[in-house]
This record gives C-alpha cells, sequence and structure tokens, in this order.
C-alpha cells in the first residue's frame, strides 16, 4: 500500500494542472493584448485561480500522509524538499529578471516548501489539534492583519495589510490550512481504512491522459509557463494583437504600478494620458516590442508631461509659449 500509486490523487493533480494552465493561458493573453487587460481579474477567473491553489495545497498535504504512513522516511522527505525549494529559487530568479516590479518572492511552490516541513508536526498528532489548528489559522487570518506587521521580512507570513504585490503570492496563513486539511483527511482515510478506495480502476490509473500528467506536476509546473510565453510571442509576430487592446494592456499594467503610491483614481488619468500620447507619437508598437525601453528619453518626456495635474499643465503651457 505504501509503494502503490493512488490514481486518483494523481488524477486530481492532473485536474489542477489543467486549472491552473486555463489561468496563466488567460494571463499571459491579457499580457500580450490578445484580450482585455482585466479578463484574469474577473470574478471566475479569480475563483479558478483560488480553487486550483488550494488543490494543490490540499493535495501536497495529503501526499505526505501518503508518502509517511507508519514512519517519517526522512531522506525522501529531505530530497523532495530540496527539489521544491530550488525550483521555488528557480522561479523566484527568473521572475525577478523578467518582471522585477511583481516578482514571485513567496509563491506556490515557496507555500508547498514550508508547509511541508511544518506539516511534519501533524503527521502523527490528535486529531483533534489539526481541527484546532485549522480553525486558529483561518481566524488570525481574519481578524489579526495589523500595518505594523508591513515590514519585508513578514511579507511572507500573511499577516501584513500591505504585501509587496507580486504576479504569484501565496502566503503562510491562511493557505497552509488547505494542506493541514489535507493532512488531515489523509489521516482520517488511513485509520478508516478508506485509502485503497483512491486506487481506481485500471483506466484511471494507466490510460488516463490527466492522471498521466498528474504524475509528473513540479515539472509541468515549471515548464507549462514558459513554453505558453515562447508560443505566444512567435504567434505575434505573425497575428498581432490589436491596437486597442495593446493600449488596455498598457493603461492597465500602468495603473497597477502607479496606484501603489497613487491615489486609483488620479492614476487612471495619467496613465491614460501616458499611453494616449505614446500611440500618437507612433511609438506604441515599438515599445511593445522591446525596441524603445521605459527609460527612453521620449517616454520619459510623456510621462513627465502626464503627470502635471491640469491646473499646473495650463500654466506650464502659458509659460512655455
Amino acid at each position: 500500500m505504501e509503494t502503490e500509486r493512488l490514481a486518483w490523487v494523481d488524477f486530481g493533480r492532473g485536474i489542477a494542472l489543467i486549472g491552473m494552465a486555463v489561468y496563466h493561458l488567460c494571463w499571459d493573453m491579457s499580457y500580450f493584448g490578445y484580450i482585455p487587460h482585466d479578463k484574469p481579474n474577473t470574478l471566475g477567473f479569480v475563483i479558478l485561480a483560488r480553487i486550483v491553489a488550494a488543490s494543490f495545497l490540499f493535495l501536497s498535504g495529503f501526499s505526505l500522509v501518503l508518502a509517511n504512513q507508519k514512519q517519517i522516511h526522512w531522506y525522501k522527505f529531505f530530497r523532495r524538499l530540496f527539489v521544491i525549494v530550488a525550483a521555488a529559487v528557480l522561479v523566484s530568479a527568473a521572475t525577478y529578471l523578467f518582471i522585477p516590479d511583481d516578482f514571485i518572492y513567496f509563491g506556490m511552490l515557496h507555500e508547498i516548501a514550508l508547509s511541508s516541513l511544518i506539516g511534519m508536526f501533524f503527521l502523527f498528532s490528535p486529531i483533534i489539534v489539526n481541527f484546532i489548528a485549522f480553525i486558529v489559522i483561518l481566524l488570525i487570518h481574519q481578524f489579526f492583519a495589523f500595518d505594523a506587521l508591513n515590514q519585508p521580512l513578514i511579507w511572507w507570513l500573511g499577516l501584513s495589510t500591505a504585501p509587496r504585490p507580486a504576479f504569484d503570492f501565496v502566503p503562510f496563513i491562511p493557505w497552509f490550512a488547505a494542506p493541514l486539511a489535507g493532512i488531515t483527511t489523509a489521516r482520517l482515510m488511513q485509520r478508516f481504512d478508506w485509502l485503497p478506495f483512491l486506487r481506481g480502476n485500471s483506466i484511471v490509473r494507466s490510460k488516463f491522459f490527466i492522471t498521466k500528467i498528474g504524475r509528473h506536476s513540479l515539472i509541468i509546473y515549471l515548464l507549462h509557463q514558459p513554453i505558453f510565453l515562447a508560443v505566444i510571442l512567435l504567434i505575434t509576430l505573425v497575428f498581432p494583437p490589436s491596437t486597442n487592446n495593446i493600449e488596455s494592456q498598457l493603461v492597465g499594467q500602468c495603473v497597477v504600478t502607479c496606484s501603489r503610491a497613487n491615489d486609483d483614481h488620479v492614476c487612471k488619468s495619467y496613465c491614460r494620458c501616458v499611453v494616449s500620447n505614446i500611440k500618437d507619437q507612433r511609438l506604441l508598437q515599438p515599445f511593445m516590442n522591446g525596441e524603445i525601453l521605459e527609460s527612453d528619453t521620449r517616454i520619459k518626456t510623456i510621462e513627465g508631461g502626464c503627470f502635471l495635474p491640469n491646473a499646473n499643465r495650463e500654466n506650464h503651457d502659458k509659460a512655455n509659449s
């Protein structure tokens, strides 16, 4: 039983991978301007993203029990932990290189690594302790977030009221509740000898595509985004996105960055002004292609002009006329 894979667990991972791919493809399409920039933030996709994240974490906790049913196998545990930590570091480094303003400093893999380590304390604890810990984690998240905890070194805890924005942020609290639920569920199934029901039939075990990809979740998790981005980048060379979508996407990205230090309403007006002027000067496509950087003097001039409030801009124009 300890060495036999439970096909329905692999199937669950496969479903989560498909959901993840759908969400990330939507984000990539919006980033390149093929669909509206705010599409990934609509209710349906937000719910999908949270279900996918909870599923991965739940199954990581469930699998932790399967790998250590009678005793903790420390060598296998630390080998697996090392692989996950290395993958998490790789994700952080890659995102910092390409999207430094929103790089992933504590995402899904970081959470799985830390949850695996903390989860070891709940593998053989009384079940009631697990239930209490689950409730406490949810209550802490609901009632104990303070401005005083807005410190970079503890953003990963999830108790800050203003953590640094990131493309993927899965803080320890409240998300540890998901792997803890997985640990507790697996232990209950183990106690009542229900785990054999998850073996599945021959079709689910060996012939079903979803089950097969679920057995290789980490490598698919790491490779799917580079593949998506490379394919979409090639498509842009043949079928460029419409100008309207590009403008919308640029305005949306600008507002996200600007709103970190300014009023949201002011940022929307400012960003529309910047993008409109970039388009009027026929710099939009070169800017999107990377031929013109944000540090370019033409872009800086446009930004400087749009940053002035209306009243000051009128005075500024009169003074220079």
